[in-house]
């Protein structure tokens, strides 16, 4: 049952799944590579069992082939290098080096497989959540610094663009109204968020900023931005998805040009 050539197929098995699902765990997030990563993670299982069986197996007649000797001087009778030296050393505890590896791996699968609430990433695309009470205006000025002066609403359309008002801070560091248009769509998003599910927590948030263009309705100026945000969703330190959703920012910028 536990053969050299057949040892040696599940092991070469069980390091090429491991290394296949650490790359593709977290970018499997449609229904072909969920299938794929559980395809992976059974054949990790499996051959991970093969190997924690097969080194149990040797333990009780495995002769360490360097008993006795120093091994300094079988790497100079031998001349070998210090990287195969390692080699050899592990070939002397090859048994129990194979079920500490089988046995992690195992363990690894087993939770992934049978415990885990998710394999992979299962992304959620949801409609753009509203803020629908008036901004705090004041609370957001002191956030960053209370070095402008801002009107208006949350910035999801023309009607409730964030107005950026002229002040004399802004007329000596114009790149202000770039920094706090930044900080606004972050703080926006992570006001999104908590209202989406305020049990949860949110990590690896991700913006794609989908486009940016200048509108000039009227005798008005606006700069827009079209963002797509994703963001993992934790509950009780566990994953439960991705949710996924695109929203405008409007900022008229009229009294600063």
């Amino acid at each position: 049952m536990f053969t050299s050539d057949f040892i040696t197929v599940a092991f070469i098995l069980m390091i090429i799944s491991a290394g296949a699902f650490s790359v593709l765990r977290d970018n499997a997030d449609n229904k072909w590579m969920l299938y794929l990563l559980k395809i992976i993670l059974w054949t990790m299982f499996i051959s991970s069992i093969y190997c924690l069986l097969a080194g149990l197996s040797m333990v009780g007649d495995w002769d360490n082939p360097l008993a006795g000797k120093d091994i300094q001087d079988i790497s100079e009778s031998m001349a070998v290098t210090p990287n195969r030296l390692k080699g050899l050393f592990i070939f002397s505890i090859w048994p129990y080096f194979l079920i500490a590896v089988s046995g992690a791996l195992v363990f690894i699968s087993t939770v992934t497989l049978f415990f885990a609430k998710t394999i992979g990433r299962h992304i959620e695309e949801i409609k753009s959540y509203e803020i629908n009470i008036e901004p705090p205006h004041k609370l957001i000025q002191e956030g960053f610094n209370g070095e402008i002066d801002i009107e208006g609403g949350w910035g999801y359309s023309k009607d409730s663009a964030v107005i950026i008002n002229n002040s004399v801070e802004l007329e000596e560091k114009p790149s202000l109204s770039i920094d706090f248009e930044k900080y606004f769509v972050n703080l926006r998003i992570t006001e999104e968020l908590y209202r989406i599910n305020s049990n949860a927590k949110f990590s690896n948030i991700r913006l794609n900023n989908l486009s940016k263009r200048t509108a000039t309705p009227g005798d008005k100026i606006y700069d827009t931005s079209y963002i797509e945000v994703e963001a993992d969703e934790n509950i009780d330190g566990e994953y439960v998805r991705t949710v996924k959703y695109r929203s405008e920012y409007w900022f008229d910028e009229t009294d600063i040009i």
